[in-house]
C-alpha cells in the first residue's frame, strides 16, 4: 500500500512540474511577442508613455493587426485559465505567481480584453473571466465592449451584431 501511495504522489508531483514547465515556456513566448510588437504591450497599463487611443487605432488599422491582436488575447486567456485549472488539478502555484498578469488584464485600459471576452463568450463571459482569474466589473466590461465594437463598425470592419451585454 505504501508503494502504491508513493507511486501516486510521485506521478502527481511529476505531472505538476510538467504543467508548470509548459506554462513557463508559454510565458516566455509571450514575453518575446510583447517585446517584438508595440501593439501587444500597449493594451496594458503603463504608468508613463501610455496612449490608449493610439493603441486601439494601431490595432484596428487593418485586419491583419486586428486578428494578430485577438489571437494574442485568446492565448492570454488560455494561459490564465490553464494556470488556474492546473492549480485545482495538481496544486500548482503558477496561477498565484502570474496573478499580476490577470490583474493587468483586469485593468483593460483600451477595452480590447473586454471586447474579446464578450465576442468569444456572449452568453457566459462572466464565467470565462472567473476561470481566468480576471475581474472587470460588468458595467465597465460592457462599456468597453461597445466602445471597441463602435470603433470597428466606424472603420468598416463589419463586426458581429452587437451583443446585449
Amino acid at each position: 500500500m505504501l508503494a502504491l501511495l508513493l507511486t501516486y504522489w510521485s506521478v502527481r508531483i511529476q505531472s505538476r512540474l510538467a504543467a508548470d514547465i509548459a506554462l513557463n515556456a508559454s510565458g516566455e513566448i509571450f514575453v518575446e511577442h510583447e517585446t517584438a510588437k508595440e501593439n501587444f504591450r500597449c493594451i496594458y497599463v503603463w504608468h508613463a508613455h501610455s496612449d490608449n487611443d493610439k493603441c486601439i487605432k494601431n490595432i484596428m488599422k487593418d485586419g491583419s493587426s486586428y486578428s494578430e491582436e485577438m489571437l494574442y488575447i485568446e492565448e492570454v486567456f488560455f494561459i490564465l485559465k490553464k494556470a488556474k485549472s492546473d492549480r485545482k488539478i495538481w496544486g500548482s502555484g503558477y496561477a498565484k505567481e502570474i496573478e499580476y498578469w490577470a490583474n493587468d488584464v483586469s485593468a483593460d485600459p483600451t477595452g480590447i480584453f473586454s471586447y474579446q471576452l464578450v465576442v468569444e463568450n456572449p452568453k457566459d463571459f462572466e464565467r470565462e473571466m472567473k476561470d481566468a482569474g480576471v475581474s472587470i466589473d460588468r458595467v465597465r466590461l460592457c462599456r468597453n465592449y461597445r466602445k471597441i465594437w463602435t470603433i470597428l463598425a466606424r472603420n468598416g470592419a463589419n463586426p458581429d451584431p452587437l451583443v446585449k451585454c
